[in-house]
């Protein structure tokens, strides 16, 4: 059997990082085993994409979250 002829895993989706910069672009971020779950090595942000309610609670987002005009009131 050649490589062409190898059936193919479907690739993860490449998640970046909002916040960390690496060579010119967003850090790319883990995935991390057992889920859907990405995380950065850099600053901790976590990412969920199949469940858009999730609230990442890195200091970053913590940081955004508390500045928003939004908390505020």
């Amino acid at each position: 059997m050649t490589a062409l002829e190898a059936p193919h895993k479907p690739r993860k989706p490449v998640m970046r990082c909002p916040y960390c910069i690496e060579g010119g672009g967003f850090k790319v971020m883990i995935g991390q085993g057992g889920g859907d779950w990405y995380m950065c090595a850099r600053c901790g942000h976590l990412t969920l994409p199949t469940d858009p309610v999730f609230e990442c609670t890195c200091a970053k987002c913590a940081e955004r979250k508390n500045r928003s005009p939004e908390t505020r009131r």
